[in-house]
């Protein structure tokens, strides 16, 4: 689908702030201005006080701001600090706070945006869809107050298109993140009765959307493959970039795996060590402490995106933690696409049930491994490790060929917008 009209996007968050997950709305922006003749992005007041990326837009873009007053730019104010580390979220006022400023309709209240973004985001929508033009609107969670955004202009433009995206769940099954859970359904199902498609990431997240009744995609982010110098760290290393999630990402049974190789020393100390970046050192030197692995650890602390992308373009293999049951699982997040993007090998370590949705995308990409904790089969873990490090120590490189081919052809992110693009032609 191509259009001669506007497309029109509500992003609380324009440019990203140095997440993961917000980087698809950039890069979904990017691939809709080839898609349209012109992109219009209406975002917070916020994106001069908070800690942004410094990203390029293409002519044919414009972002459009709406005056915001609510607790991200108080905090923008006192420290252009607008991430938490997880021993603060460990606090337990933090965590009711979070939850109650993540609960409906609290969130219009206290939470990201609030009553003075919505007001004025909804102001600048309606004076771009009047100049005319705008056949599409798309808005992506979170925050909640982007799709009220959103819903308020499809209740006003009743023929205009609106495709309403989750890079998460609202209302997350194994998380308990917000109260009153049967009032946030309720809530939900209201407001995305509006909507004309529903976008998310995985099949996984999709099977929980799809309880509202509308038509209903999983578009993954997208893949552009860097352009690498080659250059790998001397040490066989093994990284991990970006936060934690309380216990639901648990990192304790690959340390033991790992110290157990260098303990009986199959893996000689001295090659090995492991890199993190991100905001919570703290969790990750308890666990080396735990088990004595203080002379392989490096804390990289809270990097900026550019940076990120060499530790990871330069580590053998790339730690993603995750966690999988019954009814919530496929829970892909931003770092795992950027892990693919550097095309290096990736081990998925996930906490609870086999998650198939996770196997056949390694599968397909061939970019690493998934294992489980508790462990599928004994030492699986380890001797992936292991063997890793052998083929490392003696050809200075790990065993994997990545698909490209997939990569390129399926998960490109003009690839995900044709199919959102498609999905909503479909319906017309």
């Amino acid at each position: 689908m191509t259009s001669d009209n506007r497309i029109l996007l509500i992003h609380y968050y324009y440019p990203p702030l140095r997440s993961a997950a917000v980087l698809r709305n950039y890069y979904f922006s990017l691939a809709f201005a080839n898609r349209f003749r012109e992109v219009l992005v209406v975002t917070s007041s916020n994106s001069r006080k908070l800690q942004q990326e410094e990203l390029f837009t293409l002519p044919n873009m414009s972002v459009h701001e709406a005056f915001t007053f609510d607790y991200r730019t108080l905090a923008g104010i006192k420290t252009k600090n607008n991430h938490w580390g997880e021993n603060q979220k460990k606090n337990k006022l933090y965590y009711f706070i979070s939850r109650l400023q993540k609960t409906l309709p609290f969130h219009f209240i206290i939470g990201e945006g609030g009553f003075v973004y919505i007001y004025h985001a909804f102001k600048q929508g309606k004076r771009i869809i009047n100049s005319g033009g705008v056949d599409v609107i798309y808005s992506s969670f979170g925050p909640y107050a982007d799709h009220l955004v959103a819903y308020l202009l499809k209740r006003q433009f009743p023929g205009i298109k609106w495709i309403a995206d989750f890079r998460d769940l609202q209302i997350e099954p194994l998380y308990k993140n917000v109260f009153l859970k049967k009032w946030q359904v309720k809530i939900e199902r209201k407001l995305l009765q509006k909507a004309d498609l529903v976008t998310t990431v995985s099949e996984g997240l999709a099977n929980q959307l799809k309880k509202y009744g509308r038509s209903t995609l999983a578009i993954p982010r997208g893949v552009q493959r860097r352009l690498k110098s080659g250059r790998m760290y001397d040490k066989f290393t093994i990284c991990y970039t970006g936060s934690l999630y309380r216990q639901f990402r648990d990192a304790a049974y690959f340390f033991e795996e790992l110290a157990g190789l260098i303990r009986t020393e199959e893996m000689a100390q001295d090659d090995v060590q492991f890199l993190y970046a991100g905001r919570d050192s703290a969790q990750f030197q308890i666990w080396v402490d735990e088990y004595n692995l203080q002379k392989i650890y490096v804390d990289l602390g809270f990097i900026s995106k550019s940076a990120t992308w060499e530790v990871q373009n330069q580590s053998h293999l790339q730690l993603l933690l995750t966690t999988s049951t019954s009814d919530w699982n496929g829970v892909f997040t931003g770092k795992l696409f950027e892990y693919l993007e550097s095309g290096n090998g990736i081990i998925v370590l996930v906490n609870g049930v086999r998650d198939l949705e996770f196997e056949s995308l390694m599968n397909n990409t061939a970019a690493g491994k998934v294992f489980y904790e508790p462990p599928i089969k004994k030492s699986e873990l380890a001797n992936y490790l292991l063997d890793q490090y052998r083929s490392w120590k003696k050809t200075g490189a790990i065993e994997m060929e990545i698909n490209i081919a997939f990569l390129d052809e399926q998960m490109s992110w003009d690839h995900q917008v044709e199919k959102m693009l498609e999905g909503i032609s479909s319906l017309r």
